[in-house]
Formats: structure tokens, C-alpha cells, sequence
């Protein structure tokens, strides 16, 4: 950590002596699944928007589905379960063979717990026959 608080460059010259597990989001960006967090401030809607950009170019070019929901307002179960899991866009893909580019963001400032919240989306993505 820099005395900031925060975690140095991990591309530095030494960072990957003191920490070799902190990694540039570029080099994990093409996972199939990737869960973003971190603590407030860190850039992560920063990178998330970025991310989204480059998805949206991606998502064209294979016949793709870019789907994004920003989870700030989000204060109840059957709201959250019907806007995403029920949505036209993530109904298709279940039923479809293209790819889909899920992007949830603001997760820690949705207004319900934050376990209630990781134990549906848990939920329902192990339903996921992907």
C-alpha cells in the first residue's frame, strides 16, 4: 500500500516483488465472470465505464447483448429479480447461444443488505446454465 492507502502500480518495477497478487484490470477483463470490488473511491465505476465502452464494441461485432444496470436504487427482492433476471435481454440469452455482457454497478450502494443482495445474485447466476 502507498501511504495513501492505496495499492502501488502493479506494473511497477517492484510491486510485483511485494504484492504479486494485485493485477492490472486488463488482464482480467476477458473472464467470462469477473466481480469488481473494493473499497469507496478506488475508480471502479471508473473502470466500470470504460469496461462498458469496449464491451458495447465487442458485444456488436459477435451479435452480443449489452446489458446494464446500475443497482444504486435497488431496495427490494422481486424489483431486482424482474428488472434483471426476468428482462427481455437475460430471458434471451438463456434461451439463446449468444453472449450476454452483464454489468451490475454500484452493488455497495444498492439500499438493501449487502448479503441479501450477494445471495440473489448467487442464486440466481448458479441457475445460469453457463
Amino acid at each position: 500500500m502507498s501511504d495513501g492507502g492505496y495499492l502501488t502500480d502493479p506494473d511497477s518495477e517492484y510491486e510485483r516483488l511485494f504484492n504479486k497478487n494485485a493485477l492490472i484490470f486488463e488482464s482480467i477483463s476477458a473472464k467470462k465472470c469477473l466481480v469488481l470490488l473494493g473499497e469507496p473511491g478506488l475508480g471502479k465505476s471508473f473502470t466500470m465505464k470504460s469496461a462498458l465502452e469496449e464491451a458495447a464494441i465487442e458485444a456488436a461485432a459477435v451479435d452480443g447483448v449489452l446489458f446494464h444496470k446500475d443497482l444504486r436504487s435497488y431496495g427490494e427482492e422481486s424489483r431486482l429479480i424482474r428488472e434483471v433476471f426476468e428482462a427481455p435481454e437475460f430471458l434471451t440469452w438463456l434461451e439463446g447461444t449468444h453472449n450476454l455482457y452483464l454489468f451490475l454497478d454500484s452493488f455497495d450502494e444498492a439500499r438493501m443488505r449487502i448479503e441479501t443482495l450477494s445471495s440473489i445474485l448467487d442464486e440466481r447466476l448458479q441457475k445460469c446454465p453457463y
